[in-house]
């Protein structure tokens, strides 16, 4: 994380003490009560990963700002092992197990699997932490629309993973089967696999 934190200031990223859940800098606005009571509002969902992770803001020439997020593994319960697939692109043809990340440069995919469950973990630990939802609501939605709808990945995704917690999550989902999908209702051409690796979508 430190190595990354110094290699973005070094092209000219600047660190930025906001919360994720804000896009103004509140020392712009120290005068102003109203505004500094709502931004501290709206950073309370988020200050569990605030105080995780390391957020960079990267000004261009047109005067755009573009965020960066360092968010460290432990967070995101993902972690690349030695025998990490080299495999650039990988056949979705089959319904063959796929390993947990693919590697192009020095880049690791997670496949469809792994990233959903990360995305459950996360949401696990913020329903523990507050039940403010406004960040939670946001993993949710990732969860559910662009995994469950965009990819329509089975029900049983998640029936390989033994943590007790994404197990109970994983019982949840099942009661809201019968929801219909989102290719299904728009009449979308069903995606080329399941629960395989699909680069194009990341």
């Amino acid at each position: 994380m430190e190595q990354a934190s110094s290699k973005l200031a070094d092209v000219g990223s600047i660190r930025q003490p906001l919360s994720f859940g804000s896009t103004i800098d509140p020392a712009t606005h120290k005068d102003d009560e109203m505004f500094q009571r709502v931004h501290a509002k709206i950073g309370l969902p988020f200050a569990n990963s605030d105080a995780k992770t390391i957020r960079f803001h990267y000004p261009d020439d047109n005067k755009f700002v573009q965020r960066t997020i360092l968010i460290p593994c432990s967070y995101l319960r993902l972690g690349a092992s030695e025998r990490t697939s080299k495999v650039e692109f990988p056949s979705p043809s089959g319904p063959l197990p796929q390993p947990r990340f693919y590697v192009h440069g020095n880049i690791y995919y997670p496949n469809v699997v792994e990233l959903i469950r990360s995305i459950i973990m996360v949401y696990l630990e913020e329903r523990e932490y507050t039940n403010l939802q406004n960040w939670q609501v946001k993993l949710l939605g990732w969860a559910f629309g662009y995994f469950y709808g965009e990819l329509l990945l089975r029900d049983d995704v998640l029936d390989t993973c033994e943590d007790e917690r994404v197990e109970c999550f994983n019982k949840e989902i099942k009661k809201c089967s019968e929801i219909p999908r989102i290719r299904e209702k728009w009449g979308i051409p069903k995606a080329p696999t399941s629960n395989d690796f699909i680069k194009d979508f990341q």
